[in-house]
C-alpha cells in the first residue's frame, strides 16, 4: 500500500496543523499549511485538540476525539491523529506485523516497534473523515512543487543516458574480448590476431573514461539548470503573489529549505538518469547471463533482489534518523545562540547552569542520533557484504567445478565472474539512489511551503457552524461501538483531557479548574503541556512585545511561581525577547 508523503511542520509549534494537512491530502486535498494559516489568520498559533476539531471543518473534515487503549487501535479507521508524548501530534498510517508506521511532522516517517509506541502514545486519538465530496482545494497549478523539467534539461538527460549506456556496453565488452584472447587467440598462437584484439581492447579502455566524462558533464549541466529553474519558479511566485501574502511565509524556514535546492537539483537532474542507466545495464547483464549460463543468472537474480530489498528496508529508518539528527544539531546551535544573545537576561534569572546543562544535553542527544545513523548504515553495509560474499562463494564453487571437469573454459569462468562484479556494482548504485530519491521527494514537498498562499475556493457546504459539527459527532456516538468519545470545546486542552482520563472526578480547587482573572488568556491552550517551553507563557504575559517590561515580568513570575520552571526548563525565554526568531 502506498502512503502519501509526510509533511514536516514549518515552525516549532505547527505539529497540529501539519497533521491536519496530512489528513487533508489523504482525502484528496491540495491546501498547504502556509496557505491555510494565511487564509484563516492562524499564523504563530499553537493548536490544541479543540483547534484541530474546529479548523478541520474548514477543510471539509470531521474529527472525533477518542480515548482508547493501543489494543483498540485496529478498530479505528486509518490514518488518524495521535496525541504523542503529551506535547505533540503525529499521524498513524498503518500497523503491520507488530510495527507502527507513524508520520512525525518534526522528523518524518518512522517505523517503530510496539514498546516504543506504548512509551509515546498518550491514549488519545482523533479519527478523521470527509464531511462532503466537494472539498476545499487550492487553485490548480499554483500550489505544485517546482517542476524540475524543461526541454533543455530533458535533451541533456537523454544525451547523458546515451553516454551512460555506451560506457556500460564498452565496460561489458572488455570481458568478452579478454575471454576471446584466453580461449581463442592464445590457443591459435596467431600474433597478428593478438595485436588486433589488444588494440581494440585498448581503444575500448580509453573510450570508457571519455564516455563517463561526457556523461558527468551533461549531468552537471542538468542538475544546475534544474536548480536554477526551481529557484526562478519560487522567486517568480513571490513576485506574482498578492500584497500581504508574503508575510505569511516563515522566512527562516524558507531559507533552510532553499539551502537544500542543490540536493533537489542533484537528484532530478543527475541521479534519476544514473538510476535509469544502472537499471538498463543491470537488466542487460542479467539477460546476457541467462543466455550464457542460466544457473549463474538465477543466483545473481536472487542476490540482486536481496540487495534491493535490504536497501528498501533500511532506507526510511536511515533518512528519518538523519533528519532527526539534523534537527537536533540545529536545536543545540539555536540554544547556544540564545545563550550568547541573552546572557544578561539569563544571569538576571540566575539560570546559567540550567541553560548550560540543557545545551549539553541537546548536544549529547545530537551525538546519540548521529551514532544511530552510523550504526544503521554499518548494519546495512554488513548485511550487503554477507549477501554479496555468500553469492560469490557459491558462484565461484559452481563454475570452478564445471571448469575442472571440462564443461567451461577459463575464459568463460572469467567472463561470468566479471559480469557478476559489474551487475553487483550497478545494483548497489541503484540502492544508494533509492535514498537520494526519498530525500529528493521530501525536499520537493518542503519547497511547496515556500510558495505564497493562493486563494482557496471553498464549497458553500463547508460553511457550517460549530454546533452543527458537534451535533454530528453526538449522532455518531451511538453508532460506533464501544469506543470512548471525548467532547472537546475550544477551551479544552490536553492537560485537562489527560486529567479527565486519569482522574474522572477532579477535586475542587485543582490547578486545572482554577482560572486567574487578572492575566490574559494564553495564546495556545496546549502550551502548558510542553515541558521544554513552559516559559513561553511569559510571551503571553508581555503580549509578545519585543521590548517587554522586565519589572512587570518579574512581578508576574513571582505571582505564577514560574521561577522554578525557568530553572528546570530555561529554554523558551528567547520567545519573550525575540519571538520572531522562533517559529
Amino acid at each position: 500500500m502506498r502512503f502519501d508523503h509526510p509533511i514536516l511542520q514549518h515552525r516549532r509549534t505547527a505539529c497540529g496543523l501539519a497533521t491536519l494537512i496530512m489528513i487533508d491530502h489523504h482525502f484528496g486535498g491540495q491546501t498547504t499549511a502556509v496557505q491555510f494559516e494565511a487564509m484563516h489568520g492562524l499564523a504563530n498559533q499553537e493548536w490544541s485538540a479543540a483547534d484541530l476539531v474546529q479548523n478541520a471543518a474548514r477543510l471539509g473534515l470531521a474529527i472525533q476525539a477518542l480515548e482508547l487503549e493501543p489494543a483498540e487501535l485496529p478498530e479505528v479507521s486509518l490514518p488518524c491523529i495521535l496525541h504523542w508524548q503529551l506535547n505533540h501530534f503525529v499521524v498513524l498510517r498503518a500497523m503491520r506485523w507488530g510495527r507502527y508506521i507513524v508520520d512525525d511532522p518534526a522528523i518524518g516517517r518512522l517505523t517503530i516497534d510496539e514498546q516504543t509506541f506504548l512509551n509515546h502514545f498518550t491514549g488519545v486519538a482523533l479519527t478523521c473523515e470527509p464531511l462532503t465530496d466537494v472539498r476545499s482545494k487550492a487553485i490548480p497549478g499554483q500550489t505544485s512543487a517546482p517542476n524540475p523539467h524543461d526541454l533543455t534539461v530533458q535533451l541533456n538527460q537523454i544525451m547523458s543516458l546515451v553516454f551512460c549506456l555506451m560506457a556500460g556496453v564498452l565496460q561489458a565488452g572488455v570481458p568478452l574480448m579478454i575471454k576471446f584472447i584466453l580461449d581463442d587467440v592464445v590457443v591459435s598462437q596467431d600474433l597478428v590476431l593478438l595485436q588486433s584484439t589488444v588494440t581494440g581492447l585498448l581503444l575500448a579502455l580509453l573510450a570508457m573514461p571519455l564516455m563517463t566524462h561526457l556523461q558527468e558533464r551533461a549531468l552537471l549541466g542538468c542538475s544546475q539548470r534544474v536548480e536554477r529553474n526551481a529557484l526562478s519558479s519560487l522567486l517568480g511566485k513571490q513576485i506574482a503573489a498578492p500584497s500581504g501574502t508574503i508575510d505569511a511565509i516563515d522566512t527562516q524556514g524558507a531559507l533552510k529549505r532553499l539551502k537544500r535546492l542543490h540536493a533537489f537539483g542533484q537528484f532530478y537532474g543527475a541521479e534519476a538518469v544514473r538510476f535509469l542507466g544502472n537499471l538498463l545495464l543491470a537488466l542487460g547483464l542479467l539477460t546476457t547471463l541467462w543466455l550464457i549460463h542460466p544457473a549463474s543468472a538465477v543466483l545473481m537474480t536472487v542476490t540482486s533482489a536481496a540487495l534491493i530489498g535490504i536497501s528498501l528496508w533500511f532506507t526510511q529508518p536511515i533518512i528519518s534518523a538523519e533528519k532527526h539528527g539534523a534537527n537536533s544539531e540545529h536545536a543545540w546551535l539555536d540554544h547556544l545562540m540564545e545563550w550568547f544573545n541573552h546572557r544578561t537576561e539569563i544571569r538576571r534569572y540566575s539560570a546559567e547552569q540550567s541553560f548550560l546543562h540543557r545545551i549539553h544535553q541537546t548536544l549529547l542527544g545530537s551525538h546519540s542520533i548521529q551514532f544511530l545513523v552510523g550504526n544503521r548504515k554499518a548494519q546495512m553495509t554488513l548485511i550487503n557484504q554477507l549477501v554479496v560474499g555468500s553469492a560469490l562463494s557459491l558462484l565461484l564453487y559452481g563454475i570452478a567445478s564445471e571448469a575442472m571437469i571440462g564443461q567451461m573454459s577459463l575464459g568463460g569462468l572469467y567472463l561470468i565472474l566479471a559480469y557478476r562484479g559489474l551487475l553487483t556494482q550497478h545494483v548497489l548504485s541503484m540502492c544508494q539512489q533509492f535514498t537520494s530519491a526519498r530525500s529528493a521527494q521530501e525536499i520537493r514537498l518542503d519547497l511547496r511551503e515556500i510558495t505564497p498562499p493562493t486563494q482557496i475556493a471553498a464549497s458553500p457546504q463547508l460553511l457550517r457552524s460549530d454546533w452543527q459539527v458537534q451535533n454530528r459527532y453526538s449522532a455518531q456516538t451511538s453508532q460506533r461501538g464501544a469506543l470512548r468519545y471525548l467532547q472537546l470545546s475550544p477551551s479544552t486542552s490536553f492537560s485537562a483531557v489527560r486529567s479527565s482520563i486519569l482522574n474522572p472526578h477532579p477535586k475542587a480547587g485543582s490547578p486545572d479548574s482554577a482560572v486567574q482573572p487578572d492575566l490574559p488568556a494564553p495564546i495556545a491552550t496546549a502550551a502548558t503541556t510542553d515541558a521544554i517551553f513552559n516559559t513561553t507563557i511569559l510571551a503571553n504575559i508581555t503580549m509578545m512585545t519585543v521590548a517587554p517590561d522586565l519589572a512587570r515580568v518579574d512581578r508576574l513570575i513571582q505571582q505564577m511561581a514560574l521561577t522554578e520552571a525557568i530553572h528546570r526548563h530555561p529554554l523558551g525565554l528567547d520567545t519573550v525577547i525575540t519571538p520572531d526568531q522562533h517559529r
